[in-house]
């Protein structure tokens, strides 16, 4: 008795799991993965941006394939619905559903996990690489900057940028600020920053002001920028 009921489990996983296989021609969520990756790949070429390398078509290769995946698995969705809008019972619909939410579930960690080792790669090589600075000429002299890998891995915000300001004058008011743009090789701003300047009191012309920040612009405002400008 025993041994039948053991065998009539192991018949009903290895059923399931046929049909999460042959349900995308017997390939597994890993082997999935690789084929969206191809198509974004052919959709969004990658290639190298002005200071953050190839970093931003890689994040747009990344929104490219989860875009794709969507797409595909809402495709097996409606396909499942239609094969059991005529016929066959709830409990193999009801699987079949938690079947290709699974596949998803894996297919998108493996998406995430394949573009964030790439991602993090490209920002190690762009280690310590100079970044163009201006500086307003009002409340910073000069600026300088250099990018620096995040010490924790991500896709959006793979890099840091280090900088050292020299002030022309002290702060002023309530509060110290310092602002940046990220501009593109013309000077159009594409995505902006600020923070409060700790200790800003302590600080007169002539000084070193330090600042860091994660580099905030990313995709398609990346791929052009070229230069931050920083301001009061």
């Amino acid at each position: 008795m025993k041994k039948t009921i053991l065998s009539t489990f192991i018949m009903a996983v290895a059923l399931i799991t046929a049909n999460a296989l042959t349900s995308c021609g017997g390939k597994d969520a890993a082997s999935q993965a690789e084929d969206i990756i191809s198509e974004a790949e052919k959709s969004v070429p990658e290639e190298a941006s002005p200071c953050l390398g190839s970093i931003p078509s890689l994040q747009m290769q990344y929104a490219e394939a989860q875009k794709l995946l969507s797409e595909k698995m809402l495709q097996r969705t409606e396909e499942m619905k239609a094969k059991f809008k005529d016929g066959g019972s709830m409990e193999d619909a009801i699987r079949q559903s938690e079947i290709i939410a699974d596949e998803k579930k894996a297919i998108r960690a493996d998406l995430k996990r394949i573009y964030k080792e790439r991602i993090m790669a490209e920002a190690k090589k762009l280690e310590g690489k100079s970044i163009t600075c201006e500086a307003d000429g009002k409340r910073f002299s000069k600026a300088t900057a250099r990018l620096v890998c995040s010490k924790d891995s991500s896709i959006t915000s793979p890099l840091t940028f280090e900088a050292e300001l020299t002030l022309n004058a002290p702060f002023r008011g309530p509060t110290g600020y310092c602002s940046w743009q990220y501009r593109d090789a013309s000077g159009k701003e594409l995505s902006a920053g600020a923070t409060p300047v700790k200790d800003w009191k302590a600080y007169k012309a002539g000084d070193i002001l330090k600042q860091s920040d994660p580099i905030s612009v990313s995709k398609e405002k990346a791929l052009s920028f070229s230069k931050i400008f920083f301001t009061e």
